[in-house]
């Protein structure tokens, strides 16, 4: 795990920008790819932008509650910076799940953790934790608005049932050109304030909020 806050984003940062640089290349040959290829490469493409956004939620939360240093050299604690980041990981999972242990263990596993890049779930683990940069990252994470449809698409990608593509339905309303015949082609979606494509939008919303939370 990184030393700072400064060099989680930076990870991020990097990460991003290969994935833009490859959908960018990706974007100009996808028509003249079969469909079934076209949509490896897509699923591939979000699932990607998830983990890399869920792994920058996860190391911001748990360095900033084990003691880490923010942008503005600001040492961080925590009321549990004694416990392990097991500890710590097994108190955000109970946090998620609207309860605080009684009894503190170590997570079993990563598979038991929360969904990190969750918005919904991000407020109360902060205030569950309560980091002394809480603040800084609860506004920052709030911010997300029109990124939280990749969470949608992803899932939906990768658990394709008439149940999710009607999550899809009702998100698509946000956007312009908003035909799909896959979920995965949502990243084409044209954002209708920016006129960029969705993918884009929700990569700029990330970034800021990702700029915001390490201040």
């Amino acid at each position: 795990m990184a030393a700072s806050l400064v060099e989680v984003n930076a990870r991020f940062s990097n990460r991003v920008t290969r994935l833009s640089t490859a959908f960018t290349s990706f974007e100009i040959v996808r028509g003249g790819r079969n469909i079934y290829e076209r949509w490896a490469a897509q699923e591939g493409f979000l699932s990607s932008l998830w983990q890399a956004w869920c792994s920058f939620c996860r190391e911001t939360i748990i360095l900033s509650c084990r003691g880490t240093t923010t942008q503005a050299g600001i040492n961080t604690t925590c009321p549990f910076s004694h416990h392990t980041e097991a500890e710590i990981l097994f108190i955000a999972k109970c946090l998620a799940n609207n309860s605080m242990p009684n009894h503190i263990r170590a997570i079993p596993g990563m598979y038991a953790e929360p969904t990190w890049g969750d918005v919904t779930k991000i407020p109360k683990i902060l205030l569950g934790l309560a980091p002394s940069n809480v603040n800084t990252m609860a506004t920052a994470f709030s911010a997300i608005t029109l990124a939280v449809d990749l969470q949608i698409v992803r899932n939906t990608c990768s658990h394709l049932n008439r149940e999710n593509i009607s999550s899809i339905n009702a998100i698509k309303v946000k956007y312009d050109n908003n035909k799909f015949k896959h979920p995965s082609d949502a990243m084409f979606w044209i954002d209708p304030v920016t006129h960029n494509f969705a993918w884009q939008s929700w990569i700029l919303e990330f970034r800021v909020a990702a700029n915001e939370a390490i201040k």
